[in-house]
């Protein structure tokens, strides 16, 4: 516990701090998160070296061109090479399956990811307070879900998935993303017909399915952790797996 409470310590005020500087900041965070993430991911199914590189470099022109800034045609093609590259030194063997992994990574990090970009990086001018009101629900559930649970949590939800979940923690998470999102949510300037109470008690609950399901797929590799990059967290994909799923339900939603 000592080791997640420091690296949480010393990680949120950098996080937080590059995302104040501005647009820069916000898309240096974004992207080298993503590509961290994919690499993990590629890691997990023990992928080679240069597919890691290869994919997690196409998951960043991939965002980076929805977002408008290259144009598709150039997004298509670089696609079409680097997937040549990747397929040319892969044993075909393997190279069926792969393609699967590269799909479902592209739906899961690709989109559940660059969603956080498209939409607060989409929006000009940039606004810092938005992203952190984005973030604020989501950690706060996670913050609350670890500690109850950790200290009070005895009723299971689905050991077989995820052991350490139980319901006392899925409680104490949709409270503390519903208190905190009365206030952060108003700041993103989205959803504003709805109270962020509300939107915050979604978040936590959407969020929680997201790690859950981070967790079996976990075990379903063989994994207790995704990567040893945060000290007492495990990889970065443990501890942006709710996002992956609550960022594509609030771009959807804000788009209504």
């Amino acid at each position: 516990m000592v080791k997640r409470i420091l690296t949480a310590i010393l990680l949120i005020p950098l996080v937080l701090g590059l995302l104040w500087v501005g647009s820069w900041g916000f898309f240096s965070v974004w992207l080298l998160s993503g590509f961290l993430m994919s690499w993990e991911y590629t890691a997990a199914l023990r992928w080679s070296f240069s597919g890691r590189v290869t994919y997690s470099l196409w998951l960043i022109a991939l965002w980076i061109g929805v977002l408008g800034f290259m144009p598709w045609q150039v997004m298509l093609v670089g696609s079409f090479i680097l997937l040549g590259v990747w397929l040319w030194q892969m044993d075909p063997v393997e190279a069926f399956g792969r393609v699967y992994e590269a799909a479902f990574g592209a739906i899961y990090i690709g989109f559940g990811w660059g969603s956080v970009g498209w939409h607060f990086g989409g929006k000009l001018p940039y606004r810092p307070e938005a992203v952190v009101g984005y973030l604020l629900p989501v950690w706060a559930a996670d913050t609350a879900a670890y500690f109850v649970g950790r200290t009070w949590g005895r009723h299971k939800i689905r050991p077989r998935l995820s052991p350490q979940k139980s319901w006392e923690g899925l409680l104490a998470g949709l409270i503390g993303a519903a208190v905190v999102g009365h206030w952060s949510i108003p700041l993103t300037g989205d959803f504003p017909w709805v109270p962020g109470a509300v939107v915050g008690g979604l978040v936590g609950l959407v969020g929680f399915l997201g790690d859950v399901w981070e967790s079996a797929w976990k075990r379903y590799q063989g994994l207790k952790d995704s990567g040893v990059l945060l000290p007492g967290h495990g990889g970065l994909l443990d501890r942006l797996d709710a996002f992956l799923w609550v960022s594509p339900l609030w771009w959807g939603l804000s788009k209504l």
